[in-house]
């Protein structure tokens, strides 16, 4: 999936419907209106949960819808702390990887 703001909010519509405002898996709040808008305090983008850096892809399920100040964040990183919860991406089956609490194993990413 090329990364664009045309696709950006295809993936946020098929995987939210109609809400315009809601939460990351780091409950910041992102607005549908705000995409890649880093002047807006509900700005987002997508986020590879495998970097591609790390051999990941744009493949949609390896992106994560978050705001801008958490995927700003996490980086690059597959293992990675936001207000003091640890986190850790994982592969799920391929081509999917998940972000999961690190102290209770719990998946806290959009999935299926």
């Amino acid at each position: 999936m090329k990364i664009n703001k045309e696709n950006a909010l295809k993936l946020w519509e098929k995987r939210y419907g109609q809400q315009t405002r809601l939460s990351d898996f780091a409950d910041y709040l992102m607005d549908k209106s705000a995409y890649n808008n880093p002047n807006s305090e509900y700005g987002w983008n997508l986020h590879h949960k495998q970097p591609i850096a790390k051999g990941g892809s744009d493949d949609e399920l390896n992106l994560e819808i978050t705001s801008i100040y958490v995927n700003s964040e996490i980086s690059d990183r597959t293992s990675f702390v936001i207000d003091d919860v640890e986190y850790e991406v994982q592969r799920v089956q391929k081509p999917e990887y998940g972000i999961f609490m690190k102290q209770t194993k719990q998946r806290v990413d959009w999935h299926q």
